[in-house]
Parts: structure tokens; C-alpha cells; sequence
């Protein structure tokens, strides 16, 4: 929004997504009439893709790990959740508050199940 502001997010919020605050100049909405005093505008998605490579799919088949067919998962390029949620605070378009309130730490046994591995595509929408 045109409100967006400049914060220090509490050190609790920044110690459970394990970023560190220093230098980053984090932003959030301090509402205004565009917004309707609320600090958001719009939606903005969130996204994870599991390519399903053959490796992948060989330790899905074998019942392998969470562990193992995360490391596949991440070998073969997937972008979790909460790498695109990363990204997009960097880019100021949402917080670490709301992060964590759409899909917690997106550590793995944190949350709902949030590593991606139960659907080749899931999406969420985070407001900004």
C-alpha cells in the first residue's frame, strides 16, 4: 500500500523464522485511505513446486523419509513455501508476522504440514 512504513518486527517473530533483522529494512502497512486503514491492499500468492524427477519418485515409492525426499526435493530445485515468503518480505509486499500466520515456520513438524510433499502444487495467499 502507499502506507507502508518502515518497523523492527519483534525479536520472537524473527528468532522462529531464523532470519536475522540486521540490515534489512522491513515494511508493513500503517493504514490509510487507499487501504481502508487496514495496512493491506490486494492478496499476494505464495508458491511450491515439487518436480517429480525420477529420484524424487523412487524414494516416494520406497517410503523413504520426510528427510530424504526433502533433500531430493531441494537437490532437484524445489522452492518450499517459506522460500518464496522469504523472498517476497525482502520485497516488501508482506511481513514476518503474517508469515508466520499463513504457514508458521515452515520448518518441517512445525505447523500444518507445510513440506510441500503431499502435492505437486499448493498454494496460499499472504497478504501484504
Amino acid at each position: 500500500t502507499n502506507c507502508r512504513e518502515p518497523y523492527r518486527p519483534a525479536a520472537e517473530v524473527l528468532r522462529k523464522l531464523q532470519i536475522e533483522g540486521n540490515g534489512h529494512a522491513f515494511l508493513r502497512g500503517r493504514g490509510c485511505a487507499e487501504c481502508g486503514q487496514t495496512g493491506y491492499s490486494g492478496r499476494v500468492g505464495i508458491f511450491e513446486t515439487l518436480s517429480l524427477t525420477t529420484s524424487v519418485k523412487a524414494l516416494v515409492s520406497r517410503r523413504a523419509t520426510e528427510a530424504e525426499i526433502r533433500h531430493a526435493a531441494t537437490q532437484a530445485g524445489t522452492r518450499f513455501l517459506l522460500d518464496d515468503a522469504l523472498d517476497k518480505m525482502r520485497d516488501g509486499l508482506t511481513t514476518p508476522e503474517e508469515i508466520l500466520r499463513v504457514i508458521g515456520s515452515g520448518r518441517p513438524g512445525e505447523h500444518e504440514s507445510t513440506n510441500g510433499l503431499t502435492a505437486v502444487r499448493r498454494e496460499r495467499s499472504v497478504l501484504p
